[in-house]
């Protein structure tokens, strides 16, 4: 499952992009922490950043979700492909060609990501720009969202199984057309996935691992803007894909 700020990802939609100082909590590149814990300078780190979207975006040439004039353009600006919104283009792990041009395992990457977020998370509170409960609410709502199997939630929603779900993206199927072959709308698999995570979120406010607030807060946070699953934010460019 990929990792893309696990930490900042959900909390940021529930308090609308949430801004202190006039700068979001998550960062743009490593911060000094993830730096220091990964043992590498932030050259190094942008060089292996760059290293891993040549990869990443190759790797799509070879599954056939890109084309190599599509795959040169996005490497020679050395930037990650992103095939489509939505969980069901999250096709690659950018995390796993991440870690490897850095050398490291994808929990360690993981680890320092994570470590970096809490230490920015502390600073704040320190600083009195974030309160404690508001950082504990942060830290439960991560904690939520990374026990969610997101590929499992569209699969579902889709009623399908997790294989047949890899099997369309193995055959480059758009999720436009996997909704056509499914006799299914858009709308029809938001309204399924609505309640795939309403579920959840039930199950996890009965067992205590989020509190009745909390579990509002998640809803409304990701509410809307579905389109192939929740998927997650990302500021990577599009490519032109088969589900115009």
């Amino acid at each position: 499952m990929t990792l893309k700020r696990r930490l900042t990802t959900i909390f940021m939609m529930l308090i609308a992009a949430f801004v202190i100082g006039g700068t979001q909590i998550a960062a743009a590149h490593a911060s000094e922490t993830e730096l220091e814990l990964l043992g590498v300078t932030e050259e190094a780190y942008d060089l292996a950043r760059d290293e891993a979207a040549v990869a990443y975006n190759n790797e799509l040439v070879a599954m056939g979700w890109l084309s190599a004039d599509e795959a040169a353009e996005l490497n020679e600006a050395t930037r990650f492909a992103n095939l489509g919104r939505g969980q069901y283009y999250d096709v690659l792990d950018k995390d796993v060609f991440i870690a490897d041009a850095l050398g490291v395992s994808v929990s360690e990457l993981e680890s320092a990501e994570n470590a970096a977020d809490a230490a920015k998370l502390a600073e704040r509170v320190a600083e009195g720009r974030l309160t404690e409960e508001e950082a504990a609410d942060h830290a439960a709502l991560d904690a939520f969202e990374a026990t969610i199997d997101e590929d499992a939630v569209l699969a579902q929603s889709l009623g399908i199984s997790e294989a047949e779900l890899a099997a369309a993206r193995a055959a480059n199927t758009s999720y436009s057309d996997l909704l056509d072959q499914l006799g299914l709308t858009r709308a029809e698999v938001n309204d399924a996935e609505e309640a795939v995570y309403a579920e959840l979120v039930a199950n996890a406010v009965a067992d205590g691992t989020l509190t009745a607030e909390q579990a509002a807060e998640f809803e409304d946070g990701c509410n809307g803007g579905h389109s192939g699953g929740r998927g997650r934010n990302n500021n990577t460019p599009t490519i032109p894909s088969n589900d115009a």
